[in-house]
């Protein structure tokens, strides 16, 4: 699979408690993310959720990997 482009970045949103994976773009629409819990050092993924638009682009996985 091809690595993610330099048009997208993946962002831990505290607040949210999320790993979203974002495009470049002026808006930085949201693609992809993640939703986790932490407790200590161990992140628990309970749900991911991807555009259906953009679907089987690999999205999911690129967000996947910054946990």
């Amino acid at each position: 699979m091809p690595m993610p482009s330099p048009e997208y970045s993946i962002i831990d949103n505290k607040e949210l408690s999320q790993f979203e994976l974002r495009d470049m773009g002026p808006d930085a629409n949201l693609l992809s993310f993640a939703t986790y819990a932490l407790q200590g050092n161990i992140y628990s993924i309970p749900h991911v959720e991807t555009d259906p638009a953009r679907r089987g682009e690999g999205c999911l996985l690129y967000t996947s990997d910054a946990a």
